[in-house]
């Protein structure tokens, strides 16, 4: 449709007289809305669980903890040194230059 077709037509609804709209029509348009807001608002339970949140003390609320708990986290953490994390987890107390099984180590207890 191009621009002198579409003009055409929208003159022609123009001219035409306006239909005459229902005395409750305002009434059932507000109804329906009420409607669709409260099926919206009930329909899952992640939409209730998940609203508080959307409120500003509630995510400052959620940041807070979890920023307590990273920095909790990150202090337990910052307790033991990075090499003995390493050895603990790879197993390498062998290689360390207090392993009980070193010969020199096997040399030096009494017996």
């Amino acid at each position: 449709m191009n621009d002198i077709e579409l003009n055409k037509l929208l003159k022609g609804l123009a001219a035409e007289p306006r239909p005459s709209l229902r005395g409750d029509l305002a009434q059932g348009v507000w109804r329906e809305i009420r409607l669709r807001r409260e099926k919206d608002s009930s329909s899952t339970f992640w939409t209730w669980f998940l609203n508080p949140w959307t409120m500003p003390r509630f995510a400052l609320a959620g940041l807070a903890a979890a920023l307590f708990v990273g920095l909790s986290l990150g202090a337990m953490g910052k307790q033991t040194s990075p090499a003995l994390i390493t050895r603990a987890a790879f197993d390498l107390e062998v290689f360390s230059d207090v392993a009980p099984n070193l010969p020199s180590s096997l040399l030096a207890q009494k017996r």
